[in-house]
């Protein structure tokens, strides 16, 4: 049990620290942009970013978490994975990529826009070649390489990105340039590392294999897209309801959300391939990790809660500037989501660690997605982007109730006692 609790500790001590490196050097670049673009161009790069977020979990079809979960359970069926799910991988992100781009010249009227969109869709094809490397790097817990991976290919986009705007002075162009270059050497590194741990990655078209690859992620495709349509719809909404500057003020507050939740997800990442395994083995060790895990965040989470809500004014304006006084109360409101969120996901990876409960999962989260809509178009209209950060706390408050009832209720069984949210 303590080698067992010493290498949990050791994986989130690498994935906390990669993490931290990343956000940091994330948060500084949006800023960075906010401030350079102004608040309409800068409205237009998070609509492209958030575009391009919603598709690539689209595209991903949940293979990242099978991959995990699977070779989690057997490491010694690397090989078999890696080579076929590489080129499937390959294929389905093609085919989405271009069937989105056509959609977005037909039905979106904004030239500027939609060319915009479509240059940052590229990613998708590098990108989904880097998670597969990224998720052999997650189940054979080396989150040294993973963390590794990922402050490299931030550190790309916001190197190309300061270049290409303040050097070359392409404005939005350049950073939308700089998110597709910069997922490309996302792809290098993920390359060079695999081959660093003697893994050599080979191209396999084993049909049967892509079946149940394909059949086996696709409930985590579905979950993927809900979760993202669930967080970033709301940006969406606003850009085709108030418009590209709303957005930016929404954006530059949300981004504070996007900056503490790699908290919870660090966790979350490091006790996964963990909790994959304990489903079968001991559902006390199983519940003992959880609960450690959810004790330790909400603690946090309402430290995270008091310090956003408190410092907010001043947070805004060092960060951004005065032009971005409204996003002020936004942040305020969207504070309290983390006390929310900061559970639900270790909540959410634990029911992902099996395939029992997926089918349950997929209903609680389409409820979620669809109050989250619904309460946008509800409030954005009289309230404009403080509707959506409104509809966002309301959201994940419901949810995070259902789905730890779930996991008392199905995993831990403690329906008999009464113990209920």
């Amino acid at each position: 049990m303590p080698l067992f609790k010493d290498k949990i500790l050791k994986n989130i001590s690498w994935l906390f620290l990669g993490q931290a490196v990343v956000k940091a050097i994330a948060f500084f670049y949006i800023i960075f942009l906010a401030r350079t673009l102004g608040v309409y161009n800068f409205g237009l790069y998070v609509y492209v970013l958030t575009t391009f977020t919603l598709v690539s979990s689209l595209a991903d079809l949940g293979f990242n978490r099978f991959l995990i979960r699977d070779l989690a359970r057997d490491k010694n069926a690397v090989s078999k994975y890696l080579s076929n799910i590489l080129p499937l991988r390959f294929i389905l992100n093609f085919v989405v990529v271009a069937l989105v781009s056509a959609a977005l010249f037909l039905f979106d009227k904004d030239p500027l826009r939609v060319k915009l969109a479509t240059l940052g869709l590229l990613s998708i094809i590098f990108n989904g070649t880097a998670l597969t490397f990224d998720s052999i790097f997650v189940s054979q817990e080396k989150m040294r390489l993973s963390a590794l991976a990922s402050v490299l290919f931030n550190f790309s986009i916001v190197s190309l990105g300061v270049f290409l705007i303040v050097v070359l002075k392409i404005s939005t162009l350049g950073a939308v340039l700089a998110l597709v270059l910069g997922h490309f050497a996302y792809l290098v590194v993920g390359l060079v590392l695999i081959l660093k741990i003697a893994i050599v990655p080979k191209l396999a078209f084993d049909f049967g294999f892509w079946k149940k690859a394909i059949l086996g992620s696709l409930p985590y495709g579905i979950l993927a897209v809900l979760g993202l349509i669930y967080l970033r719809i709301d940006a969406v909404i606003l850009t085709y309801l108030k418009g590209e500057q709303s957005t930016g003020y929404y954006g530059a507050a949300f981004k504070f959300l996007d900056g503490i939740n790699f908290i919870p997800v660090v966790v979350s990442t490091a006790i996964f391939p963990s909790m994959a395994r304990l489903h079968d083995q001991s559902v006390d060790r199983l519940k003992s990790v959880y609960f450690r895990a959810v004790l330790g965040l909400a603690i946090v989470s309402i430290f995270v809660t008091a310090i956003l809500f408190l410092f907010a004014p001043l947070l805004i304006s060092i960060l951004y500037s005065q032009t971005y006084e409204p996003s002020v109360l936004a942040l305020r409101i969207l504070a309290f989501t983390a006390i929310f969120s900061f559970i639900q996901i270790p909540t959410a990876h634990l029911l992902f660690a099996t395939d029992k409960f997926l089918k349950e999962v997929i209903l609680l989260s389409l409820f979620g997605v669809f109050l989250n809509i619904i309460l946008n178009f509800a409030l954005i209209p009289k309230f404009d982007f403080y509707g959506s950060s409104l509809a966002t706390v309301v959201s994940e408050a419901v949810s995070f109730i259902l789905f730890f009832n779930l996991i008392l209720f199905k995993i831990f069984k403690t329906k008999e006692r009464g113990v209920v949210i």
